[in-house]
């Protein structure tokens, strides 16, 4: 039940992670099954992923841990 909710509280331009690793910003939460996730910081690549696929949203205080040096 808890996962249900947290399901069906991810909105429009929510941080998400697919548990798949994909990492996107949601562009359309209106399907109560499925959103449409931009993948690239241009918005030009999208994807359709069940809303059961995310693993996660990030939040400012999570999406704040230090960067991977390259």
């Amino acid at each position: 039940v808890e996962e249900a909710n947290k399901q069906a509280a991810i909105k429009k331009n929510d941080r998400i992670v697919t548990i798949g690793g994909i990492h996107g910003v949601v562009a359309s939460a209106s399907d109560p099954e499925t959103l449409l996730i931009r993948i690239d910081e241009s918005g030009n690549t999208k994807m359709k992923i069940d809303r059961r696929a995310v693993a996660r949203v990030l939040t400012e205080t999570s999406d704040a841990a230090p960067a991977a040096k390259e």
